[in-house]
């Protein structure tokens, strides 16, 4: 529970919440915060979850876990089996006691590991603010869409959320409409994180823009500009094959010094990228480098 937020956020959705923190200094500020905030139907209870939900007599409509990221040790833990509680250990208990489930994960959680370990019957989301990734969560029971790959996006945290579905099977994950070339692109794409977090941006083109062609490597090419795009596009100027040192020719030819870089799946860090062309980081123009069907490319784009 911590100090309470996901709580007081609960508390005006259900008639009763019951919120247990194992730390009795961090329930008694909850106790405080909910009291000075009036939230009257919020119950605290100083235990370890394991030991509540053994105890508890009954069906929530909802349990809601947060389980901390972090070791004995303090430092950050990302696995569900590292993490205290352990989700894995107590979920066939969880499950007697609750109509649904919900779990919230690390930014940092591989969406497909919950679908290999949890099976199908459950909906992941991942949840995005300004392009950041913020949260990964596991639904079960009565509040999911099984089978489900959920993805909110706000582009400022004060904006209603954009929010997209795609199921886990029925579409494959397509990478190409087959037609586009590499060196036919005019556009490249950097998707929302959401997109290549949950790994759904083949899905995404598939169902938005299904009669453009389109290409994913470590980027999203297009011939076309894309319309309400979610995520940043950019115009290319030059697009090949990565060869440092006829890409270095291009760029002094060009009059380019200094270039802000962006690199997936590329052997080589952006420090060694901008030595090897004799670059600074700045904005003379956008480069972009990659790789698709095994072969390692370049971009040039406007900023």
């Amino acid at each position: 529970m911590g100090l309470g937020v996901d709580s007081l956020y609960l508390s005006k959705i259900y008639d009763k919440v019951i919120s247990v923190e194992i730390d009795p200094n961090k329930a008694l500020t909850a106790i405080h915060n909910f009291k000075t905030l009036g939230a009257t139907n919020i119950e605290v209870i100083c235990s370890s979850a394991e030991q509540f939900i053994e105890e508890f007599n009954g069906i929530a409509d909802l349990v809601f876990i947060d389980p901390a990221r972090r070791g004995l040790l303090g430092q950050k833990v990302h696995a569900l089996q590292d993490c205290a509680p352990n989700v894995i250990e107590i979920m066939p208990r969880v499950n007697q006691i609750a109509r649904s489930v919900a779990v919230k994960l690390s930014p940092l959680f591989d969406v497909d590991e919950l679908f290999n370990i949890f099976g199908e019957n459950i909906e992941v989301e991942t949840v995005s603010v300004k392009g950041e990734c913020k949260d990964v969560v596991m639904k079960m029971g009565v509040i999911a869409n099984q089978n489900m790959l959920s993805l909110t996006v706000l582009k400022h945290a004060e904006d209603s959320p954009i929010r997209f579905a795609f199921p886990t099977k029925k579409m494959p994950k397509q990478h190409s409409t087959g037609l586009l070339k590499l060196e036919q692109a005019r556009y490249i794409h950097i998707p929302d994180v959401t997109f290549v977090k949950s790994r759904t941006i083949g899905k995404y083109m598939s169902q938005y823009y299904s009669k453009l062609d389109y290409l994913i490597g470590s980027h999203l090419f297009t011939a076309d500009k894309l319309e309400d795009f979610i995520g940043r596009s950019f115009e290319i100027t030059a697009v090949s094959e990565y060869n440092p040192k006829s890409l270095k020719r291009l760029l002094s030819g060009l009059g380019v010094k200094n270039a802000t870089l962006y690199h997936r799946d590329f052997p080589h860090s952006s420090e060694s990228i901008y030595k090897k062309l004799g670059l600074k980081e700045g904005s003379d123009c956008s480069l972009f480098f990659g790789r698709v069907a095994g072969t390692l490319y370049y971009v040039i784009a406007k900023p």
